[in-house]
């Protein structure tokens, strides 16, 4: 009998212990990690913008000169400018890449606490119906970001692999226009330009998604501070 008095008193301990611990806002690391995702991902839609502008300015010089100086050396040029604008912006985009694949990881672990807080509060033997419900929205807003974060990171992958085909086919075409007698070919060169068009029309997309993900940033941090208003009125 003082065994099974024993062990009710230890799980009593642990789901109150547990209760406590569920109810604790976003700590100073959590806050300063979510302020930092924001600042990161609108530094790099601004970069991105740039890129997208400088890639664009290229492509219309390019435009001009195929048409007025097709085989000029200034026409040479701008085409190994560009060729070096899309290996530097395809190593951007890998990397947006797989920063969107690390933020679904991160509220895959949200969720997964979050049910476990709930859980928690349901067993609780002190149970506080309100703790409850704010527990249940907690589970309710980190569903919904993760939901969010797998479509921004398939997005991205998505954005990443037809950047990468378009590059490759791009460098196929560049090689037969080099090709002797070529130079100057209409239909080669209005390939090529259908496929520069679409490059700039996935970076354009990668902007939106990452003007997206800077709302559902700024989102997190506004929970972040009705957390920790809800937590100093109790």
């Amino acid at each position: 009998m003082k065994k099974n008095i024993w062990v009710w008193i230890l799980v009593a301990s642990f789901l109150t212990s547990a209760s406590v611990h569920a109810q604790i806002p976003p700590g100073p690391r959590e806050r300063a990690a979510d302020k930092k995702n924001f600042s990161t991902t609108a530094a790099g839609v601004t970069d991105d913008r740039r890129d997208l502008d400088r890639l664009s300015d290229l492509i219309i010089r390019w435009d001009r000169l195929r048409k007025t100086a097709p085989n000029s050396a200034a026409l040479k040029d701008v085409e190994n400018e560009i060729f070096a604008e899309l290996r530097r912006d395809l190593k951007e985009t890998n990397i947006q890449a797989k920063q969107a694949k690390t933020e679904a990881v991160r509220s895959t672990a949200e969720v997964r606490d979050a049910r476990r807080d709930v859980t928690r509060e349901r067993l609780d033997l002190d149970r506080n119906r309100k703790e409850l419900r704010d527990e249940k929205r907690d589970l309710r807003d980190d569903r919904k970001d993760l939901k969010d974060d797998v479509k921004d990171a398939k997005k991205a992958e998505d954005i990443l692999n037809r950047k990468r085909t378009v590059s490759r086919e791009l460098i196929a075409l560049q090689k037969e226009i080099d090709a002797p007698g070529k130079a100057g070919d209409k239909v080669l060169q209005q390939k090529q330009k259908t496929l520069l068009e679409e490059y700039l029309s996935l970076s354009q997309q990668e902007i939106q998604l990452g003007i997206r993900e800077a709302s559902e940033d700024r989102q997190e941090i506004r929970e972040d501070r009705r957390e920790r208003i809800e937590n100093r009125r109790r």
